[in-house]
This record gives C-alpha cells, structure tokens and sequence, in this order.
C-alpha cells in the first residue's frame, strides 16, 4: 500500500530546492554540504522547552524555592501583657526603617517615621500579623496606652528588640514587670511635723487621677502629694507605671514643735530619680537639720496655748472689773440674768433626763452610743479596707473620725424632727421656753459625740500618729458643727409639726449626705471639675477640718471655716425667727 504523502510534507518537498540555491548563493561559505548524523539537537531542544514550561507554569501555580528569595516574610508576633488594655506593635526594618506606603499593614500609622500597627487582644495576648522583606532585621517594641480598667498610660514602653527574619515565623513575647507598680516611699526626717512628697514620672508628668493616692493637689501640674507620719518616718504610697522613672522631692512645710516652714530636701538640680522594679520601697534619709528653724522662732510651739491663756485672762479680768463696778448688782438682779441662769439649769437637767430616759433599764447604758460607730467602723474598715482596698493611711482613724463627726450631725438632725411633736406635755405647760427644746437634742447628741473621742484618740496613739498642740482648736470646730446642727434642727422641728412626712423625707436626704460627704472615702476621687459643686456640702468642709487637726497636727483652712461659720449664723438667726414665729401653733397642731 503506497501511502499519500500529507500536505505539509509536498510543502517542505515543494519549498527544499529553493532553501538550498539560497544556502548555497549567498552563504557559500558558511553553508557547505556537511555529512549527514542522527538529530539528537532537535530532541535535546525539546526535551529543554518542555523542562522550561514546566517550571514556568509551577512558578504561577505554587511559588517553589528557585523565587523565594523574591517573596515576603509573613510573621505573627504574640505579646503576652494581660493588665493591659490596649498595645500598638512598634517596628521597622534595619536600623527602625519604616516600609513603603504601599506595603505599610492594615490601621498601621506612621509616627515620627516610625510604623505603629494596632495589636488585637485574644485571651491574655495581644496578636498582630506583618509581612516584611526576606533577609532583613526586625526592630520591633510595643507601647501600651491603657490597662485592662482603662486608665491611659501612653508611655509605658517595652522594647527594643531584634531578629533576623529569613522564613515565615512566630514571634512570642511576654512583659516581665507589673503594668502599674505600687511604690512605698519612706522619708526619715524626725524634726519634721508635715511633709509632701512632690513627685511625677518620667520628666516629672503627672499620672493620671486615677493613680494618684489620697491627699494629692496638683500645681503648677507636678503632683504633691501628704505624707503620714509613722513615728519618726513619714510615708506614703503611690501607683507609677512599670519600668517608668519617678522624679521625686521632699517638702517640708512645719516642724515637729509646730513652725511652719518651706524647706526642700534636695535643690532642683539634685532632684531624686528612680527607675521602677517590679516592687520595690523607696527609703530616703533626710541630711536637713531643722533644729535651727524652731531655735529661731522659740516660742512657736507655744503660741496657740498663749493665745488661749490671754483669751481666759482676758475674760476672768473682764469678770472683776464688771464686779467692781457698782452697775454689777443691779445686772445680776435684772430679769434677763436670772432668765439666762434658768435656761442654762433648765438646759442641764433636761439633757441629764434625756439621757438617763435613753438608757433607761439599759445594761450596757452610755455605751450603747459608742457600739453603733464602732460596728460601722469594722463593716466598713472590712469592705473598703481589705476586699476594695481604698489605700488610704491610717483607714481606721480616717474612718472613725468621719463617721463620729457624721454620726453627730445626723443624730441631733434626726431627733430635732420630732423633739416637738414627741413633747407635747411641755408645750402645753404656759412659759414653757420652746425654742430650748431643739438646743437640748443637738447637746444630748454632743455629749455622746465627746463620750467617743477619748477611744478617738486611743485609735490615733495606736496607729502611730502624733497629737501636736494644734488639737486646742478642736474645741472651735466642735463650736461650729454645734451652730450648723442647730441652725439646721430649728428648720426640721418646726417643719415637722405642719408636715409629718418630714422625718421620713429627712431620713432620706441624710442617707444621701452620708455617701456625698467624705466619711469612708478621700475627696481626691471626686473630678476636679466637679469639686466646686461638692464643696457646697458643708460637712464636707468640717470633716476635712477634723482630720486635718487631729491626723494632720495642721489648722484647717480658714477660708472653708469662716465660709461655714457665717452660714451656719445666718441660718441660725433665720431658723430661730421662723420657729419663733410659728411656735404659737404647736399647740394647736399636737
């Protein structure tokens, strides 16, 4: 059988003498008749192609190790920080050198050229995906701006680390210090009556206000900050960031014998500093002598006790000198001397009835005025003392100091509200003095009040604070909550008698001032902005002024005091008129 020769054989027969005669016409040399040998260059050549496009569709489908060199690193980087709340990853590339914006990862910002990448939180981690270029050197740290609670705290910085990155990894980090460290800064200087530590972190910036202790006022935006006194050292404690540097002075501003003085540990140019561990106590031995100070003004600790002495001298030489004078007889003799002798009586043997009708077939008696602080005392030294830990030095005394002064206040309160309506024999009896009968609940409620201080002051000698002599002004302060309660009681006796809803209405208004007063709390956790507005409280002022005399050994600020003092008049002066006016009716409405 004779086979067909296919069509693209009769064109390479048909094409054949033509190649040739062009070969051999202009390419003679270069194309000479050459002896014939097997084809084995056509099938290398094939065998060569079928290799390269086997590659080439192996290089789109899957990227083999030939071109690896030309692909990206992927890297997961893990940072184990669970008190955080919120961590940026900061990175760059040989030497912190940021990528281009092209290549820059998702939410990743540029900040003073360096790039800042969001990490997300799983668990106790914080993760965050990148890709850089093979072969190069990772400089990566991470910055956390906030705590799980949400406190910022931006400056808080751990890093500084470095890997060369050569394949597709997983990078793993974990803090090795605690996000907020608390501090105990112990400053032994036994000459001194008061001190403040002034203080900031890293360049002296102020933390935020949620980590500022008690007794903290800011100025010129540096920290000052009350130290207790224990003994012969005063401390304090304080909340800083892990791994920042605390900038830190001393202030003393009064001596032990009572000077007030202004006196650095350390000139600006020898400020202390500190790098914070993870715990640590922070002792300062103070090379100041203040010996001199109270030498150069010798009779300071004693001006307060002069001032009282003249006062009393004053008013006993007053007495002979009205004795003297022949007008003396004629004034004890008058009708208002003698009056004011049978309120004063009056006002004796009607507290001493109150009292004894209070306790009446009582077996602990008196005590039982003392037992109802005392267990608010323990409950609330329980909850805001051991399980919520407001950190506040001294919390028992801090405590018992607000609650005695507020136990006072609402007492007499409370009993004036129905001191009318609970007396209707006495109304009723003609020339009875009824204005007296409020004046008789607030001293009753006084006298449990001045029944509590001595254990006030075992709780003082016990916790280790020094009572100075500026505790004779507390018969003063005492003066004036008695003028507030009773400018106060006036107001409430007499609404009661018209509007019987009164005592209940009363009961709720002084649960509410019980929490907005500064009793088992310090009134640094109120916002400064909203300060203004919880001053208009008054006890907030008197208790401050208690606890600043007795804790403290320091006079209160007198502008809060003459503030109240003037109040408290006025409302006196207005409350006895109004209860004047309608004392009339009470015998008619009981």
């Amino acid at each position: 059988m004779v086979r067909r020769p296919r069509f693209c054989h009769l064109w390479r027969l048909q094409r054949k003498p033509v190649i040739e005669m062009y070969r051999q016409r202009f390419y003679p040399r270069l194309f000479k008749a050459q002896p014939s040998r097997p084809r084995y260059s056509a099938a290398l050549a094939r065998w060569l192609l079928s290799g390269l496009w086997g590659l080439l569709i192996s290089f789109f489908i899957q990227p083999g190790p030939l071109f690896a060199a030309n692909a990206p690193i992927r890297l997961e980087i893990d940072y184990h920080m669970p008190e955080a709340g919120e961590v940026f990853l900061v990175w760059g590339i040989d030497g912190w050198q940021p990528l281009p914006n092209e290549q820059l990862p998702p939410r990743t910002m540029l900040e003073n050229g360096v790039m800042h990448t969001p990490m997300t939180r799983n668990g106790d981690m914080f993760q965050a995906q990148i890709e850089v270029p093979a072969g190069v050197t990772l400089d990566y740290g991470f910055q956390i701006r906030s705590t799980q609670s949400g406190i910022p705290i931006d400056w808080v910085w751990d890093g500084d680390y470095t890997k060369m990155v050569s394949e597709n990894s997983l990078i793993e980090a974990t803090a090795d210090f605690d996000l907020i460290s608390p501090q105990e800064i112990q400053y032994h200087q036994p000459d001194a009556g008061a001190v403040f530590l002034v203080w900031g972190v890293n360049g002296w910036a102020s933390v935020p206000e949620a980590l500022r202790p008690p007794d903290t006022n800011l100025k010129d935006n540096v920290m000052y900050t009350r130290m207790t006194r224990q003994g012969e050292v005063f401390v304090t404690k304080i909340q800083a960031p892990g791994k920042a540097t605390i900038d830190y002075n001393f202030l003393v501003t009064q001596t032990k014998a009572g000077t007030p003085i202004e006196v650095w540990e350390a000139d600006n140019s020898n400020d202390f500093h500190t790098t914070l561990p993870q715990r640590h106590i922070i002792d300062v031995e103070s090379k100041l002598d203040l010996s001199d100070l109270d030498a150069a003004t010798p009779f300071a600790p004693i001006i307060l006790p002069v001032l009282i002495s003249l006062s009393l001298i004053l008013t006993v030489s007053t007495t002979f000198f009205i004795k003297s004078n022949a007008g003396l007889d004629k004034f004890i003799s008058s009708t208002q001397f003698r009056r004011l002798i049978y309120l004063r009586d009056l006002l004796r043997e009607m507290v001493a009835r109150d009292m004894k009708l209070r306790y009446k077939r009582s077996i602990l008696g008196v005590a039982w005025s003392l037992i109802n602080p005392l267990v608010q005392l323990l409950v609330l030294q329980l909850i805001f003392g051991v399980v919520l830990n407001l950190d506040i030095p001294n919390y028992s005394v801090f405590l018992f100091t607000g609650l005695l002064v507020w136990t006072w206040f609402q007492s007499g309160l409370f009993s004036a509200a129905g001191v009318i309506v609970d007396n209707p024999d006495l109304i009723k009896r003609p020339g009875f003095p009824v204005a007296i009968l409020p004046i008789v609940t607030v001293t009753t409620h006084l006298v449990h009040f001045l029944l509590a201080l001595p254990i006030l002051f075992g709780f003082l000698i016990f916790s280790g604070v020094q009572v100075t002599t500026v505790v004779l002004v507390l018969p003063l302060i005492i003066l004036l909550q008695f003028l507030l309660t009773l400018s106060l009681s006036y107001f409430v006796a007499a609404a009661h008698v018209n509007f019987r809803d009164t005592q209940y209405l009363l009961g709720i208004i002084l649960l509410l001032g019980f929490y907005l007063s500064p009793i088992f709390y310090n009134i640094s956790v109120i916002p400064e902005s909203y300060r203004w507005l919880y001053y208009l409280n008054p006890m907030v002022s008197l208790i401050e002024s208690y606890r600043t005399v007795l804790m403290q050994g320091q006079l209160p600020s007198l502008l809060p005091s003459f503030i109240l003092l003037g109040m408290s008049l006025v409302i006196l002066i207005l409350g006895h008129s109004i209860f004047t006016r309608v004392s009339y009716k009470f015998v008619e409405e009981i």
